[in-house]
């Protein structure tokens, strides 16, 4: 698994839907899109093994070779603010994650356009 300190492409939310359902399709890109530069999983009411469990047969077919993903706690602050100031993009939904960013002055875009941008990647 990739450093902390190391360069991220981008720092995601990732919480349950609405419905209580894990977005898989969202983590799964968000890992098929981690080709050069880790990406960040900030987990919101979601466990390591639920990414875990989600992601195993994606790596299974997509293999190893890259560079992967990150879980942190979204009450890690320390974690999560680095991350967001290294990363190139920061994808926020929840409340308060939002405000945790606005009060350190660093842009972000809704969760909802990251699903978008990573299957295109």
């Amino acid at each position: 698994m990739p450093q902390a300190s190391a360069r991220l492409a981008a720092l995601l939310e990732i919480g349950r839907r609405p419905n209580g359902e894990i977005p898989v399709s969202l983590i799964s890109a968000a890992y098929r899109a981690s080709r050069s530069t880790a990406i960040m999983l900030v987990l919101d009411s979601i466990s390591p093994a639920e990414i875990d469990h989600v992601l195993d047969p994606v790596v299974a077919q997509s293999g190893h070779d890259l560079s992967g993903v990150l879980y942190v706690s979204k009450h890690d602050d320390a974690a999560v603010l680095r991350g967001a100031e290294g990363a190139s993009s920061v994808f926020a939904s929840s409340d308060e994650l939002c405000a945790k960013l606005l009060g350190r002055g660093i842009a972000f875009r809704d969760v909802s356009e990251a699903e978008r941008l990573f299957a295109n990647a």
